[in-house]
């Protein structure tokens, strides 16, 4: 009898403690699961407060350099006296009484820069004296015209408009005349229209460049106005391209 006790003891005994076991095991195996939790949460919680403070700093940095910018803007504008813009728009009609007359008219305005049919139409207007004027009556064009060499127009388009004109390009155009000698006639007109011209505003937003914004008046009362960006210095004008407003 007290052996069978003693063997109910001793099998009681061993499930307590299989028992205990596997319960401190699954607590422990609990507590160590929820602590690696935590830790991972507290882990994305940081990434997501650092992301948030970083999107912050990007944010304020666009907004300081946009103060920034906004500022040199300004101050660039606030540089430009009435006494420069006057200068600047002076020197803009002091070439041919209708040199901005050929450039509103001559225009293709779907593209703002200036085209090489544009520039050569252009260059008797802006220095006459490098041309040589005579009358010129053929199958493809009656009236005055101002030749000069292909070395001399290329000088002035380079001068004037820093580039290189490509004479392939506008062999087909009325008022172009590509004579034997290597020279080209240009077709000036007879007289010019009275077109009024009104300055309304010169903007400054990089150095030595200049938005031109002015009102052109026709002879038939019709008004446009016209934004013309040019590169001005004491020394030279370059054009660069223009548009309508």
């Amino acid at each position: 009898m007290d052996e069978k006790r003693l063997l109910k003891i001793s099998i009681s005994s061993v499930v307590f403690t299989m028992v205990v076991i596997i319960v401190v095991s699954i607590i422990a195996t609990a507590y160590t699961f929820s602590r690696f939790y935590a830790a991972q949460i507290a882990e994305q919680i940081k990434i997501i407060r650092l992301n948030e403070a970083i999107s912050r700093l990007e944010n304020r940095n666009d907004d300081v350099i946009a103060e920034i910018t906004n500022s040199n803007v300004y101050n660039q504008r606030k540089v430009i006296t009435e006494e420069k813009k006057q200068e600047i728009f002076k020197r803009i009609n002091g070439f041919e009484k209708d040199f901005l007359n050929t450039m509103i008219d001559k225009k293709d305005y779907s593209k703002a820069e200036f085209s090489d049919y544009e520039i050569i139409s252009l260059l008797p207007k802006m220095e006459l004296n490098k041309f040589k004027k005579s009358f010129v009556e053929n199958n493809t064009y009656a009236g005055n015209v101002a030749t000069a060499s292909t070395n001399v127009i290329q000088s002035l388009a380079n001068k004037y408009f820093h580039k290189t004109i490509t004479l392939d390009n506008i062999k087909t155009q009325n008022s172009i005349i590509f004579n034997f000698d290597d020279t080209i006639s240009i077709g000036i007109g007879e007289g010019y229209a009275e077109y009024k011209y009104e300055l309304i505003s010169i903007n400054s937003m990089v150095e030595d460049k200049y938005d031109i914004i002015f009102k052109c008046t026709k002879e038939d009362n019709t008004v446009n106005n016209y934004i013309l960006n040019i590169k001005y210095t004491d020394t030279e004008v370059n054009f660069l391209s223009l548009k309508k407003q």
